[in-house]
Parts: C-alpha cells; structure tokens; sequence
C-alpha cells in the first residue's frame, strides 16, 4: 500500500470504522472467482469437501477482523496523545476487540 493510500485508510478508520467493518462481514468465498470457471468450481469444491465453505468463510472474516484491528492500533499509536484521547477510533477498536473475545485488548484502550 502506498503512503497516500495508507493514509486514505487510517482516515476512514477514524471517520468511517464501522462501515469497514460491516464490509469484511460480507466477504463469502462463494463469490471467489479465477480467470477459468473450471478452476473456481475445483478450488470451491476442494474447499467445501476438506474444510467447508462456512468454516472456510469464518477462518477468513476472522483473518481480516484481526487485520482491522492492528491496522487500528497502528493508528492509534502514531496519532498525538491528546488526539488519541478523543479519538472516536478507540472505541470503534474496543467494541472489535470486544466481539472478538479480545477483552484485556479492549480494555487497555481505556487506559
């Protein structure tokens, strides 16, 4: 990722975190697609034989839940204390840590 682009991101973790992280829940292996269709239906089926799409689709929204939230704690951590303070960016992170069962990392934020 560029520096333009990263600083594009970590503006939209601040202003717009939640709508990032409704857009990771919709990602679905099911809709993965390669240049030849026969090799999207050998790949989703292998998958659906050996590990199942479901599972397959929670491993990945997991990958990427943890991926947003140290994305958001690099944020946090290059932001000036007083901005951090009154960043809307901690809670956003807290309630994601939260729902991943991650509770001593969400309540280090509030510290």
């Amino acid at each position: 990722m560029s520096a333009e682009q990263q600083a594009a991101f970590e503006t939209a973790l601040v202003e717009d975190f939640d709508s990032i992280a409704a857009k990771l829940s919709e990602v679905d292996v099911r809709k993965a697609e390669c240049r030849n269709p026969k090799d999207t239906e050998q790949i989703l089926g292998e998958l659906e034989r050996e590990v199942g799409l479901t599972e397959c689709n929670k491993a990945v929204f997991g990958l990427l839940r943890a991926a947003l939230a140290g994305q958001g704690r690099a944020a946090l951590e290059r932001m000036e204390p007083a901005e951090r303070a009154t960043s809307n960016l901690i809670n956003q992170l807290g309630g994601l840590l939260q729902g991943q069962g991650d509770l001593d990392g969400a309540e280090a934020l509030h510290r």
